[in-house]
């Protein structure tokens, strides 16, 4: 037992000093009740010499919420949140402490674990604690496979920070250009007239983007060294579609074959969750589109001195709307991604009353897709990645940027174009005539000009609606 100060006792003085010595050296502790005893329960301190007045139990060396107070029993009540082990535990009557006695608590505990190779897409520019940035992801998107074996596989080359991804076509195509009637045979020695005919055009359109578009975020992985010797369960909530770089889910998670060969984009205001576009991507491939083209020419005049007759080897001038058609070379868009296993957390018991929740948790600002019409509790939708395709932030990039244009409408499959431009050449075909009055219809040689648009085309890129939350 600890007995009061010197100054204490000059302080005191005479009777004074002498009961209160009295009282110190009757205040012992006996025994606590339940020993171990669950975080937040009460506990019973036997023992004597407590007095009436209420004191304090100091409990590893802060005090604790009394719920009674006697002369030989004291309550109080342990700490919600104290970890387990071992304390000491002593009373204080009058400032004064009394011996000191040990207490176990011993809270059965539910651990949470983040598997090794969990990819999330997390805030900021650096990962937290037990994680790592995914490097390979960076500047490229993220499809989702069921076929462990081709996890990590990588297509096409990564995007710089503020890259716009253009892409062209070729094409190969003809051009006809009418004759027109006259009287004369053809021979020496008037070129200045083309030759009707079919001739063949051959190009390349011009660069564009597809106009995707798509916000960066920082892409971390979870590092395990060590996992626990007992793990009872994820923090991811049910419906959670998650991304591993592994060859298999971790306890917990199922495969989410809807989503295999798709890219995942978070559902615009209003969409439809779980609806898909486009056809899925087969392992590494490259989707490749084509576009329509359709644009005229125009044959000027070359008149010459004849009459209309059955001779129609000779050009017609004109303007030839539609007279060049065709369709461009089927091209990709040019985007790159990384391919990782894409798994669904199982809906999963809550744990068992009584058992503290321990080990990992969701980094605050972890995006993640859900399989459902409302974030979780404790998530937030998150605006800003509605109907855009998320992509791994590239080097010295800006977390959040976004590029591409408007965001997706629901289940848009977004359409671009290409202008193109070239010459179509028409030779000469030598008339025995000679240039001048009156016949004004036929068409000149030489080369002309043509300008024109490709028919809008989706680059084909397949993806999954999901729901897109934040974690708070």
């Amino acid at each position: 037992m600890r007995i009061s100060t010197t100054a204490r006792m000059a302080v005191l003085g005479g009777a004074t000093a002498a009961f209160f010595l009295a009282a110190v050296a009757c205040t012992s502790l006996s025994s606590i009740t339940p020993n171990p005893a669950t975080a937040g329960a009460t506990i019973t301190l036997n023992g004597a010499g407590f007095g009436t007045a209420v004191g304090q139990v100091i409990y590893d060396g802060a005090p604790l919420a009394i719920t009674s107070w006697a002369d030989a029993k004291v309550q109080a009540t342990l700490p919600a949140s104290k970890p387990n082990g071992t304390y000491l535990v002593q009373v204080s009557v009058g400032g004064v402490l009394s011996n000191a006695l040990t207490h176990q608590i011993l809270t059965p505990q539910y651990t949470m674990h983040i598997a090794d190779g969990t990819v999330s897409f997390l805030s900021g520019s650096s990962c937290p604690a037990g994680w790592q940035e995914l490097t390979d992801a960076r500047g490229r998107f993220i499809v989702g496979k069921t076929d462990g074996t081709v996890v990590g596989s990588l297509v096409g080359t990564a995007l710089a920070e503020g890259e716009d991804r253009v892409h062209s076509h070729d094409y190969a195509t003809t051009v006809t250009v009418p004759g027109t009637g006259i009287t004369a045979v053809t021979g020496c020695c008037n070129s200045s007239l083309g030759d009707a005919g079919t001739f063949d055009v051959v190009g390349t359109t011009d660069a564009g983007d597809a106009a995707l578009p798509r916000i960066q975020q920082l892409v971390c992985e979870r590092k395990v060294t060590t996992p626990p010797a007992e793990i009872d369960d994820h923090p991811y909530p049910a419906d959670t579609v998650m991304y591993f770089h592994r060859q298999s889910c971790p306890s917990g998670f199922s495969l989410m074959s809807g989503a295999d060969g798709r890219f995942l984009v978070s559902t615009p205001a209003g969409g439809d969750v779980g609806a898909t576009v486009g056809l899925p991507l087969d392992n590494r491939e490259e989707r490749v589109h084509d576009h329509g083209i359709r644009t005229s020419i125009q044959v000027p005049e070359s008149s010459v001195a004849a009459l209309g007759g059955l001779n129609f080897n000779h050009t017609k001038k004109g303007v030839y709307d539609s007279s060049l058609f065709g369709r461009t070379e089927p091209e990709t868009s040019g985007m790159p991604y990384i391919q990782l296993l894409v798994c669904r957390a199982a809906v999963r018991l809550p744990p068992p009353p009584g058992q503290v929740v321990v080990g990992d948790q969701v980094p605050s600002g972890t995006f993640a897709f859900v399989n459902a019409l409302a974030c979780p509790s404790g998530w937030s939708r998150s605006g800003a990645h509605e109907g855009r395709f998320l992509m791994g932030l590239p080097e010295n990039g800006i977390p959040y940027e976004t590029r591409g244009g408007a965001p997706l409408a629901d289940r848009e499959d977004r359409v671009h174009g290409h202008s193109f431009h070239g010459q179509v050449t028409i030779p000469s075909l030598d008339v025995a005539l000679v240039s001048g009055c009156c016949y004004s219809d036929t068409g000149a040689r030489g080369t002309f000009g043509y300008t024109g648009v490709t028919d809008p085309a989706p680059t084909g890129l397949p993806y999954l609606q999901l729901l897109g939350c934040e974690k708070d």
